[in-house]
Protein backbone atom coordinates (compact mmCIF):
# COMPACT_ATOMS: atom_id res chain seq x y z
CA UNK A 1 0.00 0.00 0.00
CA UNK A 2 1.29 3.44 -0.87
CA UNK A 3 -1.55 5.50 0.59
CA UNK A 4 -0.91 4.75 4.26
CA UNK A 5 -3.63 2.10 4.65
CA UNK A 6 -2.55 -1.26 6.03
CA UNK A 7 -4.09 -3.96 3.83
CA UNK A 8 -4.54 -7.50 5.09
CA UNK A 9 -6.02 -10.44 3.21
CA UNK A 10 -7.06 -13.95 4.16
CA UNK A 11 -8.38 -16.72 1.95
CA UNK A 12 -10.17 -19.82 3.20
CA UNK A 13 -13.44 -21.61 3.61
CA UNK A 14 -15.46 -19.97 6.41
CA UNK A 15 -15.53 -22.79 8.92
CA UNK A 16 -14.44 -23.19 12.53
CA UNK A 17 -11.07 -24.85 11.81
CA UNK A 18 -9.91 -21.67 10.05
CA UNK A 19 -10.26 -19.64 13.31
CA UNK A 20 -11.26 -16.39 11.62
CA UNK A 21 -12.74 -15.31 14.93
CA UNK A 22 -9.15 -15.09 16.22
CA UNK A 23 -8.18 -12.96 13.22
CA UNK A 24 -11.13 -10.63 13.79
CA UNK A 25 -10.15 -10.18 17.44
CA UNK A 26 -6.50 -9.71 16.43
CA UNK A 27 -7.57 -6.96 14.03
CA UNK A 28 -9.61 -5.35 16.82
CA UNK A 29 -6.60 -5.44 19.14
CA UNK A 30 -4.35 -3.97 16.44
CA UNK A 31 -6.86 -1.25 15.53
CA UNK A 32 -7.18 -0.20 19.17
CA UNK A 33 -3.37 0.02 19.47
CA UNK A 34 -3.28 2.29 16.40
CA UNK A 35 -6.58 4.21 16.31
CA UNK A 36 -5.31 6.62 13.64
CA UNK A 37 -4.22 3.82 11.29
CA UNK A 38 -6.62 2.89 8.49
CA UNK A 39 -6.76 -0.89 8.21
CA UNK A 40 -8.42 -2.81 5.40
CA UNK A 41 -9.14 -6.53 5.64
CA UNK A 42 -10.48 -8.59 2.75
CA UNK A 43 -11.42 -12.22 3.14
CA UNK A 44 -11.68 -14.36 0.01
CA UNK A 45 -13.90 -17.40 0.52
CA UNK A 46 -17.30 -18.41 1.77
CA UNK A 47 -18.83 -21.00 4.04
CA UNK A 48 -21.27 -21.83 6.81
CA UNK A 49 -19.86 -19.28 9.30
CA UNK A 50 -20.26 -16.27 7.03
CA UNK A 51 -23.23 -14.83 8.91
CA UNK A 52 -21.75 -15.28 12.40
CA UNK A 53 -18.35 -13.93 11.33
CA UNK A 54 -20.04 -10.96 9.66
CA UNK A 55 -21.93 -10.29 12.90
CA UNK A 56 -18.70 -10.57 14.91
CA UNK A 57 -16.89 -8.16 12.58
CA UNK A 58 -19.78 -5.66 12.76
CA UNK A 59 -19.84 -5.81 16.56
CA UNK A 60 -16.13 -5.97 17.32
CA UNK A 61 -14.15 -4.10 14.67
CA UNK A 62 -13.71 -0.37 15.29
CA UNK A 63 -14.25 2.34 12.69
CA UNK A 64 -10.63 2.42 11.52
CA UNK A 65 -11.01 -1.13 10.15
CA UNK A 66 -12.73 -1.51 6.79
CA UNK A 67 -13.54 -5.14 6.13
CA UNK A 68 -15.24 -7.22 3.49
CA UNK A 69 -16.15 -10.87 3.11
CA UNK A 70 -15.93 -11.28 -0.66
CA UNK A 71 -17.56 -14.70 -0.80
CA UNK A 72 -16.52 -17.51 -3.10
CA UNK A 73 -13.74 -16.40 -5.42
CA UNK A 74 -12.51 -18.78 -8.14
CA UNK A 75 -8.79 -19.46 -8.32
CA UNK A 76 -8.30 -17.06 -11.21
CA UNK A 77 -10.17 -14.41 -9.21
CA UNK A 78 -7.79 -14.83 -6.27
CA UNK A 79 -4.84 -14.09 -8.56
CA UNK A 80 -6.72 -11.18 -10.12
CA UNK A 81 -7.38 -9.76 -6.66
CA UNK A 82 -3.69 -10.00 -5.73
CA UNK A 83 -2.58 -8.44 -9.01
CA UNK A 84 -5.03 -5.54 -8.94
CA UNK A 85 -5.17 -4.65 -5.23
CA UNK A 86 -2.38 -3.69 -2.89
CA UNK A 87 -1.88 -6.34 -0.20
CA UNK A 88 0.56 -5.84 2.65
CA UNK A 89 0.22 -9.23 4.32
CA UNK A 90 -1.64 -12.54 4.01
CA UNK A 91 -2.89 -14.17 7.22
CA UNK A 92 -3.83 -17.79 7.97
CA UNK A 93 -4.50 -18.73 11.60
CA UNK A 94 -5.98 -22.14 10.82
CA UNK A 95 -6.02 -24.97 13.37
CA UNK A 96 -5.20 -27.59 10.69
CA UNK A 97 -3.57 -27.49 7.25
CA UNK A 98 -1.64 -29.54 4.76
CA UNK A 99 0.75 -27.31 2.86
CA UNK A 100 -1.71 -24.48 2.19
CA UNK A 101 -2.25 -23.64 -1.47
CA UNK A 102 -3.66 -20.29 -0.35
CA UNK A 103 -0.24 -19.40 1.03
CA UNK A 104 1.48 -20.57 -2.16
CA UNK A 105 -0.87 -18.33 -4.16
CA UNK A 106 -0.08 -15.32 -1.98
CA UNK A 107 3.66 -15.98 -2.16
CA UNK A 108 3.53 -16.29 -5.93
CA UNK A 109 2.48 -12.63 -5.92
CA UNK A 110 5.22 -11.64 -3.45
CA UNK A 111 2.93 -11.22 -0.44
CA UNK A 112 4.47 -11.82 3.00
CA UNK A 113 2.62 -14.32 5.21
CA UNK A 114 1.60 -14.62 8.85
CA UNK A 115 0.45 -18.17 9.64
CA UNK A 116 -0.01 -20.62 12.48
CA UNK A 117 2.54 -23.46 12.72
CA UNK A 118 0.21 -26.35 11.88
CA UNK A 119 0.51 -29.22 9.42
CA UNK A 120 2.87 -28.39 6.55
CA UNK A 121 2.71 -24.63 7.09
CA UNK A 122 6.21 -24.45 8.66
CA UNK A 123 7.56 -25.86 5.37
CA UNK A 124 6.38 -22.77 3.51
CA UNK A 125 6.36 -20.01 6.15
CA UNK A 126 9.50 -18.95 7.97
CA UNK A 127 10.78 -15.74 9.50
CA UNK A 128 12.32 -15.02 6.08
CA UNK A 129 8.95 -14.78 4.33
CA UNK A 130 6.76 -13.61 7.20
CA UNK A 131 5.93 -14.65 10.73
CA UNK A 132 5.21 -18.17 11.91
CA UNK A 133 2.79 -18.04 14.84
CA UNK A 134 2.42 -20.82 17.41
CA UNK A 135 0.04 -23.62 16.46
CA UNK A 136 -2.63 -22.12 18.70
CA UNK A 137 -1.98 -18.37 18.50
CA UNK A 138 -3.60 -15.99 20.92
CA UNK A 139 -5.38 -12.84 19.85
CA UNK A 140 -2.45 -10.83 21.18
CA UNK A 141 0.15 -12.89 19.28
CA UNK A 142 -1.87 -12.45 16.09
CA UNK A 143 -2.13 -8.69 16.64
CA UNK A 144 1.58 -8.36 17.47
CA UNK A 145 2.52 -10.21 14.28
CA UNK A 146 0.27 -7.87 12.29
CA UNK A 147 1.89 -4.91 14.02
CA UNK A 148 5.41 -6.08 13.11
CA UNK A 149 4.52 -6.66 9.47
CA UNK A 150 3.20 -3.15 8.87
CA UNK A 151 6.67 -1.60 8.65
CA UNK A 152 7.72 -1.16 4.98
CA UNK A 153 11.37 -2.03 5.64
CA UNK A 154 10.31 -5.36 7.15
CA UNK A 155 7.63 -6.00 4.56
CA UNK A 156 9.83 -5.37 1.51
CA UNK A 157 12.47 -7.84 2.64
CA UNK A 158 9.86 -10.49 3.40
CA UNK A 159 7.99 -9.71 0.17
CA UNK A 160 11.08 -10.51 -1.91
CA UNK A 161 11.81 -13.66 0.11
CA UNK A 162 8.18 -14.77 -0.20
CA UNK A 163 8.31 -14.62 -4.00
CA UNK A 164 11.67 -16.42 -4.01
CA UNK A 165 10.31 -19.18 -1.75
CA UNK A 166 7.41 -19.77 -4.14
CA UNK A 167 9.69 -19.66 -7.20
CA UNK A 168 12.14 -22.23 -5.83
CA UNK A 169 9.75 -24.60 -4.01
CA UNK A 170 6.17 -24.24 -5.25
CA UNK A 171 6.17 -23.00 -8.85
CA UNK A 172 4.13 -25.69 -10.61
CA UNK A 173 5.60 -25.19 -14.08
CA UNK A 174 9.14 -25.58 -12.74
CA UNK A 175 8.22 -28.51 -10.49
CA UNK A 176 6.39 -30.36 -13.28
CA UNK A 177 9.50 -30.18 -15.49
CA UNK A 178 11.73 -31.44 -12.67
CA UNK A 179 9.26 -34.22 -11.87
CA UNK A 180 9.01 -35.28 -15.54
CA UNK A 181 12.82 -35.33 -15.81
CA UNK A 182 13.04 -37.48 -12.67
CA UNK A 183 10.49 -39.92 -14.06
CA UNK A 184 12.45 -40.23 -17.31
CA UNK A 185 15.64 -40.86 -15.38
CA UNK A 186 13.99 -43.61 -13.29
CA UNK A 187 12.64 -45.39 -16.37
Amino acid sequence: SIDGAYRIVSCSFLKEVKRLDILIEGLRYLANLMPQQRIEWNHLGDGPLRESLTDQAKERLPGNVEWRFRGHVPNSGVYDFYRTNPVDVFVNVSRSEGVPVSIMEAQSCGIPVIASAVGGTPEIVSEDVGILLPADPSVRQTAEALLKMRFPEVSLQKRNASKACWRTKYNASTNYKIFARMLREWS
